[in-house]
């Protein structure tokens, strides 16, 4: 695959997945300090973003409306659209908080240590997993994590359900969808003025 960089207007591009403030506060830190950003990696034929939402929002607070991105046919097999597993500690206080943010009936369930939650669409329960979340860490203290291997399984997200959600104008939760790519990626970084 031939990777060039273009510069897209900052308005055509679709968001899929929400940013965490701290992680983008540093990016722009990072930003003013070096002066230089990797390009974002955004589908050819909707303009979602895949990857980069930090660096996207980074650079439109900075003001910039051109965004060094990396086009790609998200329609390929060559890329996949995989899930981050969620660590989330089992204690007795985040058991008994499931019920303060899930129902137990709905059209797409997962489950959480021993219990089924569910809600009528994955776009919804991801985003009262994401509230639960939260909360154990800012109102218990404990720790969430996510990986690409083990932990709790969310719901399946496939690559139709990204791109209507950027479509629509919406956002999933932070880290929802992990895109992995059968070529190359070169890591670069582009200078910014």
């Amino acid at each position: 695959m031939n990777i060039i960089v273009e510069y897209l207007a900052a308005e055509l591009l679709k968001p899929h997945e929400d940013v965490e403030l701290q992680n983008l506060m540093e990016i722009i830190k990072q930003l003013k300090i070096n002066r230089k950003i990797k390009p974002i990696i955004v589908d050819k034929n909707t303009y979602t973003i895949l990857d980069g939402h930090h660096r996207f929002t980074a650079l439109k607070l900075l003001g910039f409306r051109q965004i060094p991105s990396i086009l790609v046919d998200y329609n390929s097999d060559e890329v996949s659209v995989n899930k981050w597993y969620h660590i989330i500690p089992f204690t007795p206080l985040a058991r008994r908080s499931l019920d303060r943010f899930f129902n137990t009936e709905g059209e797409v369930c997962m489950k959480i240590f021993d219990t089924r939650v569910c809600d009528e669409d994955a776009y919804k329960l991801l985003w009262k997993l994401h509230a639960y979340e939260k909360f154990l860490v800012d109102k218990l203290g404990l720790q969430v994590r996510k990986n690409a291997k083990e932990g709790i399984e969310p719901p399946t997200i496939e690559k139709r359900d990204v791109v209507k959600i950027s479509e629509e104008r919406k956002i999933f939760p932070p880290k929802t969808t992990r895109h992995t790519y059968k070529f190359i990626i070169p890591e670069i970084s582009i200078t910014i003025r």
